[in-house]
C-alpha cells in the first residue's frame, strides 16, 4: 500500500500509514481511497497525515476535501486508533477548531511539531 506521486506519498509500516500530501489531482482521492481501504483490510491501524507541504488550495479543492473526509470518515472512524495531523503554523488554529467539532472520533493530535506529531501515533 505504499504510493508516491507529485500528489501525495502514503507509507505504510507496522500499522501506521504515513500520508504526505502535495496537491490535489483529479485521481488524488480515488487513489487515498484505495489506499485507506487496503489499510482498513489489515484492521486496526494509527493515520499520520502531513499537510506542511500541500498546495495552497482553491475554494473547489476544499470543498472536495471536505466531501471526501465526510464519505470516509464512518469507515476510518472504527479501523483508526490515533490520528495526528502536522501543519504549518498559519493554518493551526484553523485546524484545531474545525477538527474538535467535525474531526475523527479516536484521539487526534494536530499541531507542527514533527516529533511530537510522531509520539502520538507511535
Amino acid at each position: 500500500m505504499d504510493y508516491d506521486s507529485d500528489s501525495f506519498k502514503a507509507v505504510w509500516k507496522d500499522g501506521l500509514l504515513r500520508i504526505q500530501a502535495f496537491k490535489l489531482k483529479d485521481n488524488s482521492f480515488g487513489l487515498m481511497e484505495i489506499i485507506l481501504n487496503a489499510a482498513i483490510e489489515q484492521d486496526h491501524f494509527k493515520l499520520a497525515w502531513d499537510l506542511r507541504n500541500l498546495e495552497r488550495l482553491s475554494f473547489r479543492e476544499l470543498w472536495s476535501v471536505i466531501s471526501f473526509a465526510t464519505r470516509m470518515q464512518p469507515t476510518l472512524d472504527r479501523f483508526v486508533t490515533r490520528t495526528s495531523i502536522l501543519v504549518t503554523p498559519k493554518y493551526e488554529k484553523t485546524l484545531k477548531f474545525i477538527m474538535k467539532y467535525a474531526g475523527p472520533s479516536c484521539p487526534c493530535y494536530v499541531g507542527t511539531d514533527v516529533k511530537e506529531a510522531k509520539r502520538f501515533v507511535t
